[in-house]
């Protein structure tokens, strides 16, 4: 549906079905550049906001248009739908996580972060909006410490990562690389979002899957001209916390990183194949991977060999020298993996029983 035929439909909106249709058809137009925001603009309050406040009323009405108020960065129609009753989740919100439904507060940090997207943030936030308390994956406060140049000195925006925090979201929380919002952040020189982070307890001792920690991430573009500022910035919020370098990052990194993510995935094939030992023996010889970060749960070997009963590779690491005692990113230790491994045999052990058992019931009735 493109811009011309929204405006040429004549008939009423009268369900909420069709109101949902076209607010999704009106958000492709803008984010393709079919329609310009002035006429968005007036889509929205003159078709969608009066149909949804005035011809069909109700939360969900208000809701069906929260989306397209919030895609096409409109503040005051989304106080507007909000005080109507909107869910701030919007109509199709199915949880966080790869297979996630966006919801609003998404649309906010992803499409739409501009001059005054961080009013909707924090509007979104306060009536409400889900948090997302993963402690792995990329949340949505990684997002938004990728927020690039438009992260200035602004203290709405800053406020974003108070309310985000204070909702629920994880200010540590890992991505399938290890980053944290403030490794993110400090990658990208956000030096707003650094310091906003660190005041809300972020970790700035916390390393990813390859080693790096914030300040190396910042570090490593401080002598490149058109953004030394910038990070020179990170790098100086980061020391004064207490940061120290962990791992230089050469002009290889990239490459770096390649090679230690196609090691990690081998270890974990290798433990999991339950395989003789000497392929494993000679991989880990070949680098300090005894205490690495696995997965992207921030698994060592040895939680990997817990967690999948490998009794032989478990012997072996702990032979080498690895520590029993390191957690994952969720707190888990190997002994947990362990005992969590068990539980799940004996529930599938009873459940394998109950299905095989012919119930007492049906042998009486016989």
């Amino acid at each position: 549906m493109t811009a011309t035929n929204i405006a040429a439909i004549l008939r009423p909106i009268t369900s909420i079905d069709q109101l949902m249709k076209e607010a999704d058809a009106l958000i492709q137009c803008y984010f393709k550049r079919e329609i310009a925001q002035e006429k968005a603009h007036c889509l929205l309050d003159k078709r969608l906001m009066a149909a949804a406040l005035e011809t069909i009323g109700g939360p969900d009405a208000a809701t069906a248009v929260l989306n397209a108020a919030v895609a096409l960065d409109h503040p005051a129609f989304v106080r507007e739908l909000l005080d109507a009753g909107a869910n701030p989740d919007g109509l199709k919100f199915g949880g966080y996580g790869p297979e996630s439904t966006d919801c609003p507060l998404a649309t906010a940090i992803f499409d739409i972060f501009e001059s005054s997207s961080a009013s909707i943030i924090n509007m979104l936030l306060i009536e409400g909006a889900t948090p997302d308390r993963r402690r792995t994956g990329d949340t949505l406060l990684h997002a938004l410490a990728r927020g690039g140049d438009l992260l200035g000195a602004d203290p709405a925006r800053e406020q974003c990562f108070h309310w985000m925090v204070a909702a629920g979201w994880v200010v540590n929380a890992r991505n399938d690389e290890g980053a944290t919002p403030l490794i993110e952040a400090a990658n990208l020189g956000n030096h707003y979002a650094v310091a906003a982070l660190i005041a809300l307890g972020a970790d700035v001792h916390a390393i990813d899957v390859y080693g790096y920690n914030a300040l190396d991430m910042a570090m490593k573009s401080v002598d490149h001209r058109n953004v030394a500022a910038d990070f020179g910035a990170c790098v100086e919020v980061l020391v004064g916390a207490g940061a120290k370098p962990c791992k230089p990052c050469g002009d290889d990194y990239h490459v770096e990183r390649e090679r230690l993510r196609a090691q990690y995935a081998q270890i974990v094939q290798l433990i999991k194949a339950n395989v003789d030992l000497t392929e494993l023996a000679q991989l880990l010889d070949k680098g300090q991977y005894l205490e690495s970060r696995v997965d992207n749960e921030g698994a060592t070997p040895l939680i990997i060999s817990a967690k999948h009963g490998n009794h032989n590779v478990l012997t072996f690491l702990m032979g080498r020298g690895a520590n029993i005692n390191a957690v994952d990113h969720n707190g888990l230790n190997a002994l947990d993996h362990a005992v969590g491994a068990v539980r799940q045999c004996r529930s599938e052990l009873l459940l394998s029983m109950a299905m095989a058992t012919q119930p007492v019931g049906a042998s009486r009735s016989l």
